[in-house]
């Protein structure tokens, strides 16, 4: 799939108002909606089997629909039990090979835990296990594009700097920007125009140009505490900065997909969008 030559906006999963509630229903809900995405939620495992992939394909490609995927979030390429690790690219691949055939244009993952390590170190297996995941996506040929994403929880790994040099190592991975993490990482700074300024900056500065016509961002309201995200909240009920986030979008040109995990899915979406367009 040839990267989006706009900024699609999606939830994150089925909409919530989608009858019956499935993903078929649910990619073609979402255009009515009057959104133009869905990211397709693989939460615990791969919920699309291969018989029903070829008809969530067809009705994305009827309803022009850019799919993107969360990856489970049984993940982890930093635990020190080997069998974990390899289950993870094993799930990865799993969730690759039905992404390849819903003709998915992105997946994200949250790719480790710090276990009590220096993010150096945590930065090096991640590195070496990615190697690893991203020979088998090569292998079985699939295209999607590969997102380690912004952790909300300081024990994660995933802060900024970190995963945009780690896409930087290689061909086909960029981050998840997720902007309600970085504000609970930040423990509710990270909430300017000018921090959302400086976040596109390190991004295009380590990833090149083209990466901001490239983006996969998460974007909703978040409850935090000292040790970072606890909840996802609605943005009425949140102190994030979400005109600031579209404005800065728009003025370094965005394209892809921005991603709505709000409890109230499809009305956030919605909500972000229409500030974006009236920017």
């Amino acid at each position: 799939m040839q990267n989006p030559d706009q900024l699609h906006f999606a939830t994150g999963g089925i909409p919530l108002s989608t009858l019956p509630r499935n993903t078929v229903n649910g990619v073609k809900h979402s255009r009515e909606l009057g959104l133009t995405g869905m990211e397709i939620e693989f939460v615990r495992n791969v919920n699309i089997s291969t018989v029903l992939a070829p008809q969530v394909r067809q009705m994305a490609e009827e309803q022009d629909i850019l799919l993107t995927i969360h990856g489970q979030y049984y993940f982890n390429l930093n635990s020190s039990d080997p069998a974990i690790v390899a289950a993870s690219i094993r799930r990865a691949v799993d969730a690759g090979k039905i992404g390849k055939q819903i003709d998915a244009w992105s997946i994200c993952y949250h790719s480790a835990y710090m276990q009590g390590m220096e993010t150096a170190a945590v930065y090096a297996v991640v590195k070496k296990n990615m190697q690893e995941l991203l020979k088998q996506y090569q292998q079985h040929g699939i295209p999607l594009w590969f997102r380690p994403e912004i952790g909300g929880k300081l024990s994660q790994f995933g802060g900024l700097k970190e995963l945009c040099e780690l896409s930087a190592e290689f061909d086909h991975v960029l981050p998840c920007i997720d902007w309600s993490h970085l504000h609970a990482r930040a423990q509710g700074k990270e909430n300017t125009e000018a921090d959302f300024r400086r976040i596109l900056e390190t991004m295009e500065k380590i990833n090149g140009k083209e990466s901001l016509r490239n983006v996969h961002f998460h974007a909703q309201g978040v409850k935090y505490n000292g040790k970072g995200e606890l909840c996802h909240l609605e943005l009425k009920d949140a102190d994030v900065n979400y005109k600031g986030w579209v404005k800065i979008w728009k003025e370094f040109g965005c394209k892809g997909q921005v991603v709505c995990e709000s409890p109230n899915l499809e009305t956030d979406a919605l909500v972000l969008q229409k500030a974006y367009q009236n920017t």
